[in-house]
């Protein structure tokens, strides 16, 4: 069955995008200095456009507005950077979310990652794409220019030998699409969330973990929250300081990342996006991120 479904995505894939070629560069900010990434890929770029939740590294700041950048983001960094940096920011009361970055309309940076001064264990990729990079400068213009909002331009993608799915919530009901991925697992889930409040995600992590291997990282002060489930999964999940990944590793072929915590908010209210991603080499990479945290605060 899951054969057949991968050949289904690959034609889909295939009839709606052609000659999509690039590359994806995975960067763990335990491991590597994510700011540093981030300002190597600002300094060549003409056309920098951003929706980042935080933003208080002050290189980055800087290099931003010698670029020209146009940022959007959330109301309180926005009070505590627009006298840098010009910056629009979110008026709604749910929250923008979103941590990525267009550049030159070719390039992708997104993930779990801010471009803060703290150190959290987080996610980045860089994406070499126009098209999807072509999906990510859609939704900006969404935010900053207050349009009305539409689904994903390109949701499916045929990358190279890789198929990649690409959402934005709530318009595209990221929820179902992670529940559809959880529910054809066959092997194993493997998760690293900073938050997790919704139920029904949970109660199949539950129903799964008594068929197949499931294993979890969350958060230790976000545990805390009464809005938590971690009491409903902590028999596969262990507690972790400083944990901001959002990510899902499902059978040891598939990676689900971005901003998307598996909470209520984050499906019905904030504006977040996830990239899944049909790839063994990049779950394995994933995975591997995953037993070296496991490993650190064992």
């Amino acid at each position: 069955m899951k054969k057949i479904i991968l050949i289904i995505l690959i034609i889909l894939a295939a009839c709606t995008t052609s000659n999509n070629s690039g590359t994806i560069k995975i960067h763990f900010c335990g491991l590597e200095d994510c700011s540093r990434i981030y300002l190597q890929t600002i300094m060549p770029a003409n056309e920098i456009n951003c929706a980042l939740y935080n933003l208080n590294n002050p290189e980055i700041i800087q290099l931003l507005k010698l670029k020209n950048a146009k940022i959007f983001t959330e109301h309180e960094t926005y009070k505590k950077i627009n006298h840098v940096l010009p910056v629009k920011y979110n008026y709604k009361k749910s929250l923008m979310h979103n941590k990525f970055c267009i550049f030159d309309k070719k390039i992708v940076i997104t993930g779990s990652y801010n471009p803060t001064q703290k150190k959290y264990y987080d996610n980045i990729l860089l994406i070499n794409s126009p098209v999807i990079a072509n999906n990510y400068l859609k939704e900006f213009q969404e935010l900053y220019y207050d349009q009305s909002v539409k689904r994903t331009p390109q949701p499916l993608i045929y990358f190279n030998s890789t198929i990649i799915e690409n959402y934005f919530c709530p318009e595209d009901n990221c929820k179902q699409h992670i529940i559809n991925v959880l529910e054809k697992a066959n092997n194993s889930i493997y998760f690293m969330v900073s938050s997790f409040t919704d139920k029904e995600i949970a109660q199949i992590l539950n129903e799964k973990s008594k068929k197949i291997i499931v294993k979890g990282l969350m958060d230790d002060l976000q545990a805390q929250n009464k809005w938590s489930v971690y009491d409903a999964i902590k028999n596969f999940t262990k507690l972790i300081s400083s944990l901001h990944n959002k990510v899902l590793i499902i059978d040891n072929n598939m990676v689900i990342t971005g901003s998307y915590n598996p909470t209520k908010n984050a499906d019905e209210k904030n504006d977040e996006n996830i990239l899944i991603i049909h790839d063994p080499e990049i779950a394995k990479t994933y995975l591997r991120e995953y037993n070296r945290i496991y490993s650190l605060n064992n």
